[in-house]
């Protein structure tokens, strides 16, 4: 995703949202944390409508944090698209919002 180097992990279809803010905080020179997208009041209403959408039955489908060697937070592909526009809001405008507008 850009500059971005993106983990999926294939069997499931998550990918990992630690890695990219580790990245993007390094790179932005920011100090976003987790915690500020997966607590604010916008993410649990997305993450709700998400589960009720796709039928899900535990927010564990949808954002998975796990500890360990290959601990952080994953992310289905519609969640961690959230989070990345969340993230930088620049890559919601350049490549989300006109990709869909054109």
């Amino acid at each position: 995703m850009g500059q971005f180097k993106v983990e999926q992990r294939t069997k499931y279809g998550f990918f990992n949202a630690t890695s990219l803010l580790k990245q993007w905080n390094k790179q932005s020179g920011q100090q976003k944390k987790m915690l500020h997208y997966t607590d604010n009041a916008y993410t649990q209403e997305f993450l709700t409508a998400l589960l009720k959408e796709e039928k899900l039955k535990d927010r564990n489908f949808v954002l998975l944090q796990t500890r360990g060697k290959s601990g952080g937070t994953w992310m289905l592909p519609l969640a961690f698209l959230d989070f990345a526009m969340w993230l930088n809001p620049t890559f919601k405008v350049n490549k989300i919002l006109k990709f869909v507008a054109d």
